[in-house]
């Protein structure tokens, strides 16, 4: 549907609530693993239906905050 002069001024924009949690925003980087690693983290990732970064960030955690099981 086209948007047409009928349309209320609330219409689109930024709302309360909306959009992705900013309290621990993420920030892409680039990565180089060796392959026996990276396969490894994709067999986690179709096991768990993680994410690939989800998985590297909760092993990492995990790595830098060993006392806690999930790691944070």
């Amino acid at each position: 549907m086209a948007r047409t002069a009928y349309h209320s001024k609330n219409w689109g924009g930024k709302r309360e609530g909306s959009g992705r949690n900013t309290e621990d925003p993420t920030v892409p980087i680039s990565l180089t693993l060796p392959m026996s690693l990276l396969m490894e983290i994709e067999a986690i990732s179709d096991k768990t239906g993680e994410y690939r970064s989800e998985v590297i960030t909760r092993l990492l955690r995990t790595a830098v905050i060993p006392e806690c099981p999930a790691g944070g």
